[in-house]
């Protein structure tokens, strides 16, 4: 049986917690997309500071899983049936 002694792995929730951002500013940077997404560079840099500080490694299964391509599906909308109203005489 093998003991792991490393410490657990850093989230993205961490990182956020940390620097008293939003986890999803903190997602933005880490995937490269601050600059396009109009985030700071000193907000880029501390986030990336703290993602080396706390060893953060990006979770490949999670990743891949979020990039898996779905299949689009399609909703048919159904013609309602109208049924004569008549009136009665």
């Amino acid at each position: 049986m093998s003991t792991d002694s490393s410490p657990p792995r850093a989230t993205t929730r961490d990182i956020a917690e940390r620097l008293g951002l939003s986890r999803t500013t903190v997602c933005i940077v880490l995937r490269g997309e601050a600059e396009k997404r109009h985030i700071s560079p000193v907000t880029a840099r501390r986030v990336l500071d703290a993602a080396r500080e706390l060893n953060y490694v990006p979770n490949s299964w999670a990743r891949n899983l979020q990039k898996q391509k779905r299949t689009p599906t399609k909703s048919r909308k159904q013609k309602q049936k109208r049924t004569p109203i008549y009136r009665r005489g």
